[in-house]
């Protein structure tokens, strides 16, 4: 898959995942900022980790309660941190291990 396809789907993920967010006409993808005011938005580093909890708790594993699960989760985030680049704060704009990265762990089944 590309990783124009990988951004995506990752974008669409985290859409779904995050309520204060909405598609308008298709593909602009606005933030609501007050009742009846919505401005373009671009997905951030905020929006990723609101979908990595959203889809832990869609797809839960049998070891999510155990120190082990606690453990490999916070790995988890922490890597996507690491990679994260904060200059940008923008899906768009991350480097190909960091979407690559947030592809394995946000697009599963």
């Amino acid at each position: 898959m590309r990783p124009a396809d990988k951004i995506w789907q990752i974008r669409a993920l985290c859409i779904k995942a995050n309520s204060k967010l909405w598609n308008d006409h298709g593909d602009v993808l606005k933030r609501v900022i007050a009742p009846g005011i919505a401005v373009p938005s671009k997905i951030g580093l905020s929006d990723v980790l609101e979908a990595v909890s959203w889809n832990n708790n869609k797809h839960p594993s049998s070891d999510a309660l155990d120190e082990d699960g606690i453990h490999v989760r916070r790995e988890i985030v922490d890597k996507m941190i690491i990679l994260w680049d904060r200059t940008s704060d923008d899906l768009e704009l991350q480097s190909e291990p960091c979407i690559k990265y947030l592809s394995e762990v946000l697009l599963i089944g």
